[in-house]
């Protein structure tokens, strides 16, 4: 079973839970190129960041 994973914007509102880390890093590169905004993946079940942007 995949991992779920929530995807926070630091510059905006945008949050999404997604399945999957292939997806989640997807979904997190969209939005931070397409918005120029800084984002944060963190793992549900553990609660970690498991991605940040360098921003």
């Amino acid at each position: 079973m995949s991992s779920s994973y929530i995807i926070e914007c630091r510059d905006c509102e945008f949050e999404k839970r997604t399945i999957g880390d292939e997806f989640a890093q997807w979904a997190a590169d969209r939005h931070e190129r397409g918005e120029q905004h800084s984002v944060t993946i963190r793992d549900v079940s553990t609660g970690m960041t498991v991605y940040s942007s360098p921003l």
